[in-house]
C-alpha cells in the first residue's frame, strides 16, 4: 500500500519514477557559501519531495518544510551581518532588516511573501493541497537561499555586468555556433543574472525570437563582452557560441519574412504574448539560475 506509485503522476508528466524525479525534486545545490544547517535541513524536504512518488500530497509537506526553515536560513543570515536575531525579534522583522543592510539582492517582497505564505500553511482553515502548483516556489526557494548567503559586494558586481551588457543586448542579434553562416535570430536579448563562478563570468541570457508568438530562449553562457559580440561557452550544450549584432542584410530578411506575419496579430494579441513570453523567461530563467549558477 505504502509503496506503491501514485497514480495521479502520470497527468503532470510524470508516468516514471525517473521522470518524476527530473521533474519534480530539486537535489541539495548550494554554494560554499550555504550554512551547514541549512543544507542539512534542505535534503530533508529533498527527500519529502522524492517520497511524494509515493503519495502526491507529500509534495506539499516538502513545501511546508521549506517554509519552516526560511526563519532559521534568514535568522542565521542576520547573526552573520552582526544584525540583531534574538527569538524577540519576529520574522517580518528580521526580514526588513536584511533588505536594509543588503539591498541589492532585492530578496524583500518575495521573503515577505514567502512568511505570509508559511501563515496561511500554519492556519489553514480547511484540508487542502497545491501539489504541482508549487513545483516553481520550491524550486525559487532554493535559489533564494542561495542568494541569502551570496556576499552582497559580489551581487552588486554582478548586477553592474549585466547593465554593461544590457546596452548592447538591446539590438537584433545572431546566435551562432561554430558555423558563422548558420544563425538564430532574435530581437534582442536580455542578460537575466551574472555571477562570478570560477574566475569567469556565467550569465543568464533571454533570448527573444522575432515572432511575438514564439517564446523565448533563456540559457547561461560562460563568455565575455568583446569588440564584436558575446562570446563564450554555452553551458548546457558545451558549445562555443557568439551572440553579435544582427547583419544588415539579415535585418531587411527578417523583416520581409515575418511582416506579414506581425501584421495579422492584434494589439491585444500582442500584449497576452508578452505576458505569456515574460512568464516563460521567469520559469525558465529559476532552471538555469539553479541549475548553473551555484556549482
Amino acid at each position: 500500500m505504502y509503496y506503491q506509485p501514485d497514480d495521479r503522476w502520470p497527468r503532470f508528466g510524470a508516468p516514471t519514477r525517473e521522470q518524476f524525479e527530473a521533474l519534480y525534486v530539486f537535489p541539495p545545490r548550494f554554494h560554499a557559501g550555504v550554512p551547514e544547517d541549512v543544507v542539512k535541513s534542505y535534503t530533508t524536504a529533498s527527500h519529502l519531495m522524492a517520497l511524494a512518488w509515493y503519495h502526491y500530497p507529500v509534495y506539499d509537506e516538502a513545501l511546508n518544510k521549506l517554509l519552516l526553515m526560511l526563519e532559521m536560513a534568514i535568522r542565521l543570515r542576520c547573526q552573520q551581518l552582526g544584525l540583531p536575531a534574538g527569538a524577540n525579534r519576529s520574522l517580518q522583522q528580521l526580514i526588513k532588516a536584511l533588505e536594509a543592510a543588503e539591498p541589492a539582492k532585492q530578496l524583500g517582497w518575495w521573503l515577505d511573501g514567502l512568511r505570509r505564505l508559511r501563515n496561511r500553511v500554519a492556519h489553514p482553515e480547511e484540508h487542502s493541497f497545491g501539489g504541482v502548483v508549487f513545483r516553481l516556489a520550491m524550486l525559487r526557494m532554493v535559489n533564494t537561499l542561495n542568494q541569502l548567503f551570496e556576499d552582497e559586494a559580489a551581487v552588486t558586481q554582478g548586477l553592474q555586468y549585466c547593465a554593461a551588457l544590457a546596452d548592447f543586448a538591446n539590438q537584433p542579434l545572431e546566435w551562432s555556433t561554430s558555423n558563422p553562416d548558420m544563425f538564430r535570430p532574435f530581437t534582442h536579448a536580455r542578460p537575466l543574472r551574472a555571477r562570478h563562478v570560477d574566475s569567469e563570468w556565467r550569465v543568464v541570457w533571454a533570448l527573444f525570437p522575432s515572432l511575438p508568438n514564439c517564446m523565448p530562449t533563456v540559457t547561461v553562457v560562460v563568455g565575455a563582452l568583446e569588440e564584436k559580440g558575446f562570446r563564450g561557452v554555452e553551458v548546457p550544450s558545451q558549445q562555443l557560441i557568439v551572440l553579435r549584432p544582427m547583419r544588415p542584410e539579415a535585418i531587411a530578411y527578417e523583416e520581409w519574412q515575418h511582416r506579414a506575419q506581425r501584421s495579422q496579430i492584434s494589439e491585444t494579441e500582442r500584449k497576452l504574448s508578452e505576458v505569456v513570453q515574460e512568464s516563460e523567461m521567469y520559469r525558465q530563467q529559476e532552471e538555469m539560475i539553479y541549475r548553473f549558477l551555484w556549482v
